[in-house]
C-alpha cells in the first residue's frame, strides 16, 4: 500500500488544483533512483481517439515552479491505448529494445522526476489542467489524503476518476514478469508495465469464461514450424466442452492469389477445457516440452486434415501479413474474435494494423500474449491489447514447435494444479498416524509424495500412486478416498 500523510493540524482546507476531465489521465509511472530510466504513462480512458497536439506537460518543484514545459505534437491517442513519456532514448535504459514495439512512446527530453515534492501537471490546448500527479502545489498546503510517492516505485492508477494527487488513486505497481523491459533486467529494476496497461495475464472471470489468450503465427524462418493458438477457461467451476464450436479464420497474404483465404474449423471430438486452465489448437505435430497431456491438444492435421490442405504453405493457417481468428460456440454465438482483420468472408479488408515482429534477429520465434484486465480479456482486434511473449519472464518454460520458441502455450502464473483436494488430515492411532485426503479431480497426475522423519534431522519420502497418464483424466463425482498409515518403525501400509 502507498504511503498517507499523517493528518495536519491546519485552519482552513487547502484549495487544490482544479481538474477537468479530458479523457486523458496519468495512468502509471516509474521514479527511479537513475534519472534516466524515469518514466510515465499517459492513458486515453474513453471510447474515441484523442488527438493531443498543443497539449503541455511541466513540472513544478521547490525549486521550479511549471518553468520545465513541454509542448507535445501532434499525436493521437486511439481508444483505451497507453502513450510512454521517456527522457531517454530506449537503448540507454532498462527498457526493452525490440525492433517493433507493440506500443507508442515518445521522448520528452530532461524531464527527470524528483526524489520527492514535485506535481506533474497535464494541460490541454485551452490550459485547463486535465491531470495532476504529485504533492507540491507551491503555497498551497496538501491535503491530509494526499499522495506521498516513493522513490525507486511504480505506481498505477489504480481509480482513473480520481484525482492524481489523492492517495486513494494509486497503487503500487510492483514486479509484473518483466514486461516492458530488457530481459537481462534484473526484477529489482523491472517495476510496472512500462508501454502496456497493468493487467498482464489471464484472471478468473465469471462473466467471459472462453477467450484467445495466445497466439503463435510466425512459422519461423529456416522450417515451417506448427502454428497453435491457445484457448483459456476463465471459470473456477464449469468445465467448457468444444464439440460442435467453430473456429473460423480469415488469412490475408498480399504476395499470394488469392489474398485472402477462409478455414472453417468444426471441433468434433469431446475436446474439454477444465476450470482456469487452457488448451492448445495447433497446425500440426511438432517438437514440445512434454507438458502437454493429449487431452488438451486439438491437432488440426490429424482431427480434420481436408481443411488445411488448401493452404498455400505447409499447415500455415495465419499469415504474418494479416488474419483474424473467430470463436464460435455450438450455437453459433461469436465469443471471442482477435487479429488485424474483420474476419468477414464478404469485406475481403486490408489488416487495420501491423502485427508485431515475431521472429528476433538471432532467429528465436515469439508468440503474442493478450493483455486482460480485472479478469476481462482487451479487445482481440486491438494492437494495443497483445504484446510479444518474448517480453517477460515465465517461472515454467514451454513450447511447441522448437525448443528456442518464446511462446510458453498451455502455461499461465495462476494456473491450477492438476489435483483438486477438497479435505486433508491426519489422525494419531494405536498403529501409528494415520492420514487422509480425499481428491475431487485428477488430471495426468503422476502421484503424491509425503514426506516424514523419524529423526530430528532424517526426512524420508513416501511415494502414493496418483492418476497416470495411461489412466487419463479422473473426475469423480463420490472422491476417491486414500489412508495412510505411517507405523512408528517406518513400516508403511495405504488403502483407498
Amino acid at each position: 500500500m502507498v504511503k498517507i500523510r499523517v493528518p495536519r493540524q491546519t485552519i482552513s482546507r487547502p484549495v487544490l488544483p482544479a481538474v477537468t476531465s479530458t479523457g486523458i489521465i496519468f495512468n502509471e509511472f516509474l521514479n527511479a533512483d537513475t534519472d534516466k530510466e524515469d518514466w510515465v504513462e499517459l492513458r486515453n480512458i474513453t471510447d474515441g481517439e484523442i488527438s493531443i497536439g498543443g497539449w503541455a506537460l511541466s513540472l513544478s518543484t521547490k525549486l521550479s515552479r511549471g518553468a520545465d514545459t513541454f509542448e507535445f505534437p501532434e499525436v493521437t491517442l486511439p481508444a483505451g491505448t497507453v502513450l510512454l513519456l521517456v527522457n531517454t532514448g530506449h537503448k540507454e535504459t532498462h527498457l526493452e529494445r525490440s525492433q517493433a514495439y507493440t506500443y507508442r512512446y515518445l521522448i520528452v527530453p530532461e524531464h527527470y522526476l524528483p526524489e520527492s515534492n514535485f506535481s506533474l501537471i497535464l494541460r490541454n490546448r485551452s490550459k485547463a489542467i486535465a491531470d495532476v500527479v504529485g504533492d507540491y502545489f507551491g503555497s498551497t498546503e496538501a491535503s491530509d489524503t494526499a499522495i506521498v510517492f516513493e522513490e525507486n516505485q511504480a505506481y498505477f492508477r489504480e481509480q482513473p476518476n480520481t484525482p492524481g494527487y489523492e492517495a486513494a488513486a494509486w497503487q503500487r505497481s510492483g514486479y509484473q514478469s518483466g514486461l516492458g523491459y530488457d530481459r537481462k533486467t534484473a526484477k529489482d529494476l523491472s517495476l510496472g508495465t512500462p508501454g502496456y496497461l497493468k493487467r498482464t495475464v489471464p484472471q478468473p472471470s465469471a462473466t467471459i469464461p472462453m477467450s484467445i489468450s495466445k497466439i503463435m503465427f510466425t512459422p519461423g524462418r529456416a522450417e515451417r514450424l506448427p502454428q497453435w493458438i491457445e484457448l483459456y477457461n476463465a471459470s473456477k467451476t464449469d468445465v467448457v466442452t468444444l464439440r460442435g464450436w467453430r473456429l473460423q479464420v480469415e488469412g490475408y497474404d498480399p504476395n499470394n492469389a488469392p489474398a485472402h483465404t477462409f478455414t472453417t474449423v468444426i471441433i468434433q471430438s469431446s475436446f474439454q477445457i477444465l476450470p482456469n486452465q487452457t488448451a492448445l489448437i495447433v497446425t500440426k505435430a511438432g517438437r514440445h516440452s512434454e507438458h502437454f497431456p493429449e487431452q488438451r491438444i486439438y491437432n488440426l492435421a490429424q482431427q480434420d486434415p481436408d481443411k488445411i490442405q488448401h493452404l498455400e504453405t505447409d499447415a500455415q493457417l495465419m499469415p504474418e501479413s494479416g488474419f483474424a481468428v473467430v470463436l464460435k460456440n455450438n450455437n453459433g454465438d461469436q465469443v471471442n474474435i482477435v487479429g488485424n482483420l474483420d474476419g468477414e468472408n464478404s469485406t475481403r479488408d486490408e489488416p487495420r494494423w501491423k502485427l508485431p515482429n515475431c521472429i528476433t534477429p538471432d532467429g528465436v520465434r515469439t508468440s503474442i500474449i493478450r493483455q486482460y484486465e480485472d479478469g476481462t480479456p482487451l479487445a482481440g482486434n486491438l494492437k494495443s491489447s497483445w504484446f510479444r511473449g518474448i517480453s517477460i519472464r515465465c517461472a515454467i518454460v514451454t513450447y511447441w514447435g522448437h525448443p528456442k520458441d518464446a511462446g510458453n502455450p498451455g502455461w499461465k502464473k495462476g494456473g491450477a494444479l492438476p489435483v483438486q483436494l477438497s479435505s486433508f488430515r491426519a489422525e494419531r492411532t494405536e498403529q501409528g498416524t494415520l492420514i487422509k485426503w480425499t481428491t475431487q479431480s485428477e488430471l495426468e497426475n503422476a502421484g503424491f509424495n509425503v514426506l516424514r522423519s523419524d529423526t530430528k534431522n532424517g526426512l524420508s519420502r513416501l511415494s502414493i500412486p496418483g492418476c497416470s497418464r495411461a489412466r487419463g483424466p479422473h473426475r469423480n463425482a463420490t472422491p476417491t478416498n486414500m489412508l495412510i498409515r505411517l507405523q512408528r518403525r517406518g513400516s508403511l501400509i495405504t488403502t483407498g
